[in-house]
This record gives C-alpha cells, sequence and structure tokens, in this order.
C-alpha cells in the first residue's frame, strides 16, 4: 500500500531568517495481516530553501526489496541555481549513505 504525498511542507527558521519547503519520499506499509509490520521508503524527495539563493538538495531513497543489497540507500545532489534551465545549475556537493545508520 503506497500513500502518495500530494502536498509540501514549509519549516520556517525564524532565528537565522529561512524557510525551507520540503517534499517527503514515497512511504510504503508492508505486512500489516501477516508478519512483522514495517514501513518502506522509497522515491524521490526534496528539500528548497526558499528565496534569494536558490539552494536545492534531490534525494533518491531506494526500497529495499526481497533480496536486496542496498537496503537503507539513499543518494543525491545539493544544488545551487545560477542561472535558467538546467545549464544554471551549480553542483555543490553529493550525498549518500544509508538512511538507518
Amino acid at each position: 500500500m503506497d500513500f502518495l504525498q500530494q502536498f509540501r511542507t514549509y519549516i520556517e527558521l525564524k532565528p537565522y531568517g529561512e524557510k525551507y519547503e520540503v517534499q517527503a519520499p514515497t512511504l510504503s506499509a508492508h505486512n500489516l495481516i501477516i508478519g512483522t509490520p514495517y514501513i518502506d521508503i522509497g522515491g524521490t524527495s526534496k528539500v528548497r530553501l526558499v528565496g534569494k539563493d536558490e539552494l536545492e538538495i534531490n534525494l533518491r531513497w531506494t526500497k529495499r526489496g526481497w533480496l536486496s543489497k542496498e537496503e537503507f540507500k539513499v543518494e543525491g545532489e545539493l544544488t545551487r541555481q545560477t542561472g535558467k534551465g538546467k545549464k544554471g545549475t551549480e553542483y555543490l556537493y553529493k550525498i549518500s549513505g544509508n538512511w538507518n545508520s
């Protein structure tokens, strides 16, 4: 059973004057009737700094699967928009790891 998030959440850090737009990944509930229930994360998510610095992080979450060796994996990039379109994107950092450790 997948629940797709159709909205965005906004977080404002008033002491720093920053406002973030958060789009969460897809959450899946498994084994609700038989077995041990668990929630899995998959798909993509995005966090964007709203304002003059167009900073954005795009994350890709890997679902566990039956025999997956890439369990709990997350990877993505932190970018800054320097102009219009893809050519105006500056890649600042690459992020990868496991979200459970």
